[in-house]
């Protein structure tokens, strides 16, 4: 599985960090999916999950309610995108998590859909 380029200095370490966080996925059927839907966030979105701020992803996020990408897809890339974050701040409890709090904003943005 190869995830698009990460534009950092060390990109091989984030790839691995990325491989070893998925490797804790216990399902394959899960575990292919987050991958599928982080690469594909990481194509559409053009952020670095290693720097990208909450406001980055609230942008993106009401960028694609916007356009045609419909909510399940959203959400199933802000799910994955948790998990991520989930297991980076058991490595480094100081990180800053972009994705806490848009589950609310993502139920917000489906009231009158």
């Amino acid at each position: 599985m190869n995830l698009p380029a990460i534009r950092t200095s060390s990109a091989t370490l984030r790839q691995d960090l990325i491989k070893a966080w998925l490797a804790t996925v216990p399902s394959i059927h899960t575990r292919k999916n987050y991958f599928y839907k982080v690469r594909k966030f990481l194509e559409r979105s053009n952020l670095d999950p290693f720097t990208m701020t909450s406001f980055d992803l609230e942008a993106y996020i009401r960028r694609v309610l916007h356009g045609k990408m419909a909510m399940g897809t959203v959400r199933g890339q802000v799910v994955a995108l948790a998990s991520f974050y989930r297991y980076l701040s058991r490595k480094q409890p100081d990180l800053t998590n972009p994705v806490r709090g848009m589950a609310i904003m993502l139920h917000e943005s489906n009231e009158g859909r």
